[in-house]
């Protein structure tokens, strides 16, 4: 295998970096970066760049290799859903809705991307175009947990949409329980709270009870050890 081939070298920093070697990751996509011709390749490479720096916690680089990557190839998705995140880190809000939209605007159905953009327009108060972008995720991915409950913290804000926020929390306790997953005390908690202010009592208690279990469970682990 050629060395300096940019290529090979991006599928090198690839294989590293998910044996989580990540300055060899960083030392071969800065040679792919080097050796690259192609803009594509040099996106490529500074996406394996930036994802190693991003693992290792360094998000002033991970920023900065992202950035490169969306300039040298626009359409790289991932390296624009992590331009992003990194923006979120930084509280710029508005640049990493900017960065979410680019996503849409080339592929409409990305489900990460509507997640994110719709948690952040919620967060920047502007609820109609959370509503349409987590509408959409649950859509499309109705086993999205993360989205359920982002569209249930939407609509419990949201005047008069109390069943609709209660419904959207049920969906995401239901999909916890059938995955066999933990259900968080906090969740168990807004449940009950919600249904209480439904009149829905009974269902609202049973909840609570829930909430107790799963507290009480926790602080015997915590006391057991």
């Amino acid at each position: 295998l050629a060395p300096t081939h940019p290529a090979l070298l991006n599928q090198w920093a690839n294989h590293y970096f998910y044996r989580k070697q990540y300055d060899k990751a960083k030392s071969l996509a800065q040679q792919a970066f080097r050796n690259a011709s192609s803009a594509a390749i040099r996106a490529e490479a500074c996406y394996h760049m930036a994802r190693a720096f991003h693992a290792q916690s360094d998000l002033k680089s991970a920023l900065q290799w992202y950035g490169q990557a969306s300039k040298e190839d626009a359409e790289l998705a991932p390296a624009q859903y992590g331009l992003g995140q990194m923006h979120i880190v930084n509280g710029s809000y508005d640049k990493a809705v900017g960065c979410f939209e680019k996503l849409l605007a080339a592929n409409g159905d990305n489900v990460d991307a509507l997640r994110a953009a719709g948690t952040l327009y919620a967060q920047m108060d502007r609820r109609s175009l959370a509503l349409e972008r987590l509408s959409r995720a649950v859509e499309l991915a109705p086993n999205d947990v993360g989205a359920w409950l982002e569209l249930a913290k939407l609509n419990e804000r949201t005047p008069g949409a109390l069943p609709t926020a209660l419904k959207a929390y049920e969906t995401a306790v239901g999909l916890l329980r059938r995955a066999r997953a933990p259900v968080p005390v906090e969740l168990w908690n807004n449940l009950g709270a919600l249904r209480q202010r439904l009149g829905k009592l009974e269902s609202a208690e049973a909840a609570y009870t829930q909430a107790l279990k799963v507290a009480g469970a926790g602080a015997d682990g915590a006391g057991g050890g």
